[in-house]
């Protein structure tokens, strides 16, 4: 599977910029003939959004932007990140989320675990934390979508986390 990463420096709230930036980068690795692109934590709204995280209209623009993304993106498998809302009563009303989509469908979803609440991080405060990891079959490889912390921090690995993103093909 060739793979490419991209790093785009998004704008905090500038969704039709961020999006436009993406599509790019998507093109450019479809023209690379790349299977799968990457893209950073909340790269549709910018991070850290911060208290825009309290505006209802900022979080359903960047729903809105997302599946204007998933609807629009074929040719290649994209994995970014976006506030997903929380449908529990319980609990922080929103999620800081990554999403696997190809060819108009969202294939796998995930919520962050480990929110950070240090030096100007306050995650805890708007995000709820995701419960669990899974993996997810595409084109043959099994992908475990993790964000930030949730892979570099050595609690994971004692709560049953991955180290890896792809494994081996089935």
């Amino acid at each position: 599977m060739k793979i490419a990463l991209a790093q785009i420096n998004p704008i905090i709230g500038d969704f039709k910029h961020n999006t436009e930036k993406m599509m790019g980068f998507i093109e450019k690795a479809k023209g690379l003939s790349c299977d799968l692109i990457i893209f950073s934590e909340l790269v549709i709204s910018g991070y850290p959004p911060q208290d825009l995280l309290e505006r209802q209209d900022f979080v359903a623009a960047n729903r809105d932007y997302l599946h204007k993304l998933v609807n629009s993106v074929t040719g290649i498998g994209t994995v970014c990140g976006f506030i997903d809302e929380n449908p529990n009563q319980e609990g922080n009303p929103l999620y800081n989320s990554a999403v696997l989509f190809d060819e108009g469908k969202i294939l796998h979803r995930a919520h962050k675990r480990l929110l950070p609440t240090y030096d100007v991080f306050d995650e805890e405060r708007h995000f709820e934390p995701g419960a669990e990891y899974a993996l997810t079959l595409y084109k043959g490889w099994r992908i475990g979508l993790t964000i930030c912390e949730d892979i570099w921090n050595d609690k994971i690995s004692s709560r049953g986390g991955f180290t890896l993103l792809i494994r081996w093909p089935v």
